[in-house]
């Protein structure tokens, strides 16, 4: 399957629906992604935005919150990331990214 991006990119990825296999803080793709994908921007980060939770699944995933730029929100507020064409998800999930997906 194949999904765009707002910065013009396109990318492949493939549901898989075995939890098993994933590194750690990554998570299978068990369904078809309902909503392009956007780029975080430095503008997009706003820290008082994270909750504490949100913040520990982002140590988890061994990224701080800086480390989000470059990287890719839906609308349900789910974070990929990519290598090469393909697109993968974390299993972090931020309520702020899903809100600001309006805009």
């Amino acid at each position: 399957m194949t999904i765009k991006a707002d910065d013009g990119k396109e990318f492949n990825y493939s549901i898989d629906t075995d939890p098993n296999g994933y590194g750690i803080g990554t998570s299978p793709i068990n369904e078809q992604i309902n909503s392009d994908l956007k780029i975080i921007k430095r503008g997009d980060i706003a820290e008082k935005e994270f909750t504490k939770k949100e913040v520990k699944d982002l140590y988890y995933c061994n990224l701080g919150i800086e480390d989000l730029i470059g990287k890719y929100y839906d609308k349900d507020g789910f974070i990929y990331y990519n290598i090469d064409s393909e697109i993968y998800r974390f299993f972090l999930k931020i309520k702020y990214f899903a809100k600001i997906y309006k805009r």
